[in-house]
């Protein structure tokens, strides 16, 4: 591995029960987090993306309107059993590299409260249960920008 002094951004759709059955998370992360933080590298991890329990944009399909909120109980995310196994590997991480990103707090509990938001006014941040479309992008690409000017000015 021959990148020094570098930023690489992680972000990893590890929700999945499907990869447990392949991977062993918790050692793979882990691993893959410690190469890349060698050589004085930093690593922007952006933390579970919180996951609905149903397609967002289908939701347009099923009667509701444009520019309506689409959300579901912030308390149904923060209780769920795989998000809970995700954040203990993310928890488990204590090197001063590594800069963490909470998605959820992007769209849980700030657009609405109480709420994990996907769609707000004409705004539609996810484009099914799990994946982020353009606006969510913009919001998640925010918060790197600035973590990425925080390592740099450190830096520095």
């Amino acid at each position: 591995f021959s990148f020094e002094n570098s930023i690489f951004i992680y972000v990893g759709n590890i929700y999945s029960p499907d990869y447990s059955v392949q991977y062993d998370l918790e050692v793979d992360i882990k691993r893959t987090i410690n190469v890349l933080t060698e050589k004085n590298n930093s690593v922007i991890l952006v933390e579970q993306i919180p996951k609905f329990p149903f397609s967002v944009i289908s939701q347009y399909y099923d009667g509701v309107n444009w520019g309506d909120t689409i959300s579901f109980k912030y308390s149904d995310w923060k209780n769920d059993e795989r998000k809970i196994f995700t954040d203990n590997i993310y928890k488990s991480f204590n090197n001063e590299n590594i800069y963490k990103i909470s998605s959820e707090k992007i769209f849980c509990d700030s657009i609405v409260k109480d709420e994990c938001v996907g769609a707000f006014n004409d705004q539609l941040f996810y484009y099914d249960d799990n994946h982020i479309s353009i606006d969510g992008a913009n919001l998640v690409g925010q918060e790197i920008i600035q973590k990425i000017y925080n390592i740099t000015s450190s830096q520095s």
